[in-house]
C-alpha cells in the first residue's frame, strides 16, 4: 500500500522571508541597473541636444545677412533654377518658395509696382528684379547706394539667366540695371 505524506504548510517567519527573498529576485532581474539608467540617459539627452541644435540652427549659426537672398516663383518661371545656381555657387544662401500667384509677396514685402518679374527677390532690404549677377549684389552690399530696389532693365533680354544657355536668336543687347529710388525715379547702377 502506497502512504501518501501530507506535508504541513509551511506558514512560519521562514517561508514569509524566502518567498520576500523570491519576490524580490525575480522583480531585480525585471528592473534597469543604474548602469543601465544612465546610458539611456545619456542617449536620451544626446538625441535631446542633437535636435535642439537642429531646429534651432539658423538661430545659433546665423548666415550673415550679405549672404542672405529671399526669392518667390512660380512654377510658370523656367528661368529661376539658372539664377538660383548662380547665387549658391557664389556662396549666397538663397531661400526660396515656390508660389502660386506672387501679388501677395509683392505687397508683403513692398515692391514697386513696375518690378513684374517673374521670382522678385529680397536682399538686404532691397527689392531685385530680374537676373541680377552675384558680383552686382556684392557690390550692391558694400555701397549699399539710397534707393529701394534694384531692376534689370532688359530683363527680357537675359531671361535665361547666368548659369543658363542663351536661347537661339536672343538679343545681345547689353544688360543694364536701374537702381529705383523711393519716390519711384529710375537711374543707371552701378
Amino acid at each position: 500500500m502506497v502512504s501518501i505524506v501530507k506535508k504541513p504548510r509551511d506558514t512560519g517567519p521562514d517561508f514569509k522571508r524566502k518567498a520576500l527573498r523570491a519576490e524580490k529576485s525575480g522583480a531585480a532581474e525585471d528592473r534597469l541597473s543604474s548602469r543601465q539608467i544612465k546610458l539611456i540617459a545619456s542617449i536620451s539627452g544626446a538625441f535631446g541636444l542633437l535636435a535642439a541644435v537642429v531646429v534651432n540652427w539658423d538661430q545659433l549659426f546665423p548666415t550673415p545677412p550679405e549672404n542672405r537672398v529671399e526669392m518667390a516663383w512660380t512654377h510658370r518661371c523656367n528661368c529661376v533654377k539658372g539664377w538660383l545656381k548662380s547665387l549658391r555657387s557664389d556662396g549666397f544662401v538663397v531661400q526660396h518658395f515656390e508660389l502660386k500667384d506672387l501679388d501677395g509677396t509683392r505687397r508683403r514685402w513692398n515692391l514697386p509696382d513696375d518690378f513684374r518679374g517673374c521670382h522678385p527677390a529680397k536682399y538686404l532690404g532691397y527689392a531685385i528684379d530680374g537676373h541680377v549677377p552675384p558680383a552686382l549684389l556684392r557690390r550692391l552690399a558694400a555701397e549699399r547706394p539710397e534707393g529701394v530696389g534694384l531692376e534689370q532693365i532688359n530683363n527680357k533680354a537675359d531671361h535665361n539667366g547666368p548659369g543658363q544657355d542663351q536661347d537661339q536668336g536672343s538679343s545681345t543687347e547689353e544688360t543694364r540695371f536701374e537702381l529705383v529710388t523711393r519716390d519711384g525715379k529710375h537711374r543707371a547702377w552701378p
